[in-house]
């Protein structure tokens, strides 16, 4: 009864193909999940969904709903920030953020992901706080694909593998949905560039930019963390829209995203200023990423586990080059063969923070580089920075 008052409510208003009601649209995604079935949705929008051996429900305007075909198989992925209840035996067992549901082909997956988006267009009619307002975004290419927030959202969900953006609150703040971690990652602090020492995955990078979050608590700040895309155009696909994504809640100017050197991927050869330098050592360092140097020589450096702060003034720069068995620099282990780095000496002067708040002080530091010309390069390249800086 309370399914069909709310379909002769919502018919006058929306309409979508096969079908214009909220009761024509739960019976047409019944008609296409092979082993789950909605019995249910109340009217603030909370879902009941039998599935084989629980029940589960998430409030419908809370959700995105996208594909997931990494089982081999076709399924319908609901996600959001910890707001899947699962039930057993009419006791709730756990709250996930993500549940997928099996259908016999890709076809009709994609047509229950159309419904479900309806449906949350039919719930969250008259509840617009909800959903924040879709904000536009500044930008002049036509071809991309994406002219606001929401469809630049939508386009790198469809292009991360694992991993999805769930929402972008008005501070700037993005939401990622990943397999095992919910992650808040602050879009004004944050960098973005293509990681593929593990895969193909787009690396967001920063100042202690990104936060774990575990029932919608944080318990951990990171600095950096990579999430799996389809291909490497994919990755920069989602790098691009990051990017455009951060401009629209930070002082970058939409008209610089093509050609900052993460977008336009143009390997530096040379450089004549010292933000030119920075790039061309960062397209030689193995694992690090110089973030910024400022005007009175003061470096930080990312690491995959460590933030490194310290005055290029300070230090005497050599080249590394380890041979012996079983070294570890950043977790990365050689048995055979060498290791080729940078090398960074001072009177205690390195800062290695593993958290905003405390560091270890060092007297030296080495970041890797592939091989033993690189790391020549990137040594003459910091050289330049140091008597570049202003006096």
């Amino acid at each position: 009864m309370a399914l069909g008052l709310m379909a002769l409510f919502f018919s006058a208003t929306f309409s979508y193909g096969q079908y214009s009601t909220a009761e024509e649209t739960i019976e047409y995604i019944n008609d296409r999940l092979s082993h789950s079935f909605i019995q249910k949705i109340g009217k603030d929008g909370m879902v009941t969904i039998n599935a084989p051996d629980q029940k589960i429900l998430f409030r419908i305007q809370e959700a995105s709903f996208n594909y997931n075909g990494q089982n081999h198989d076709d399924r319908v992925r609901v996600f959001c920030e910890d707001c899947i209840q699962h039930f057993e035996h009419k006791q709730l067992t756990e709250t996930t953020g993500r549940q997928s549901f099996l259908c016999e082909s890709e076809k009709e997956a994609n047509e229950v992901i159309n419904a479900f988006k309806y449906l949350k267009k039919i719930y969250s009619g008259g509840q617009t706080a909800l959903i924040p307002a879709d904000k536009k975004l500044k930008i002049s290419d036509t071809t991309l694909g994406y002219k606001t927030v929401n469809e630049a959202i939508d386009f790198i969900n469809d292009n991360l593998t694992h991993s999805m953006v769930t929402r972008i609150d008005d501070q700037g703040i993005m939401v990622i949905n990943a397999p095992d971690e919910t992650y808040r990652v602050n879009l004004k602090k944050a960098e973005f560039g293509y990681n593929d020492s593990d895969g193909t995955r787009v690396r967001i990078y920063g100042d202690f930019c990104l936060e774990e979050v575990e029932h919608g608590k944080r318990h951990n700040v990171i600095s950096r963390q990579s999430f799996s895309a389809a291909s490497r155009f994919k990755a920069y696909k989602v790098i691009t829209a990051l990017y455009y994504l951060k401009s629209a809640y930070s002082d970058l100017d939409p008209a610089m995203v093509p050609g900052l050197t993460n977008v336009s991927r143009n390997f530096t050869s040379n450089y004549t200023n010292i933000q030119e330098a920075i790039d061309f050592i960062n397209e030689r360092l193995s694992y690090s990423i110089v973030m910024n140097v400022d005007n009175q020589g003061n470096i930080s450096i990312n690491s995959p586990d460590d933030i490194y702060r310290f005055n290029l003034r300070d230090v005497e720069i050599y080249k590394a080059i380890r041979k012996k068995s079983g070294i570890d620099w950043f977790n990365v282990v050689i048995n055979d063969g060498s290791l080729n780095g940078v090398m960074f000496e001072c009177d205690e002067c390195i800062k290695k923070y593993d958290d905003p708040d405390s560091y270890d002080t060092m007297d030296e530091q080495v970041f890797q580089c592939e091989t033993s010309s690189e790391v020549k390069e990137v040594v003459k390249a910091f050289s330049y920075i140091q008597a570049n800086i202003k006096k």
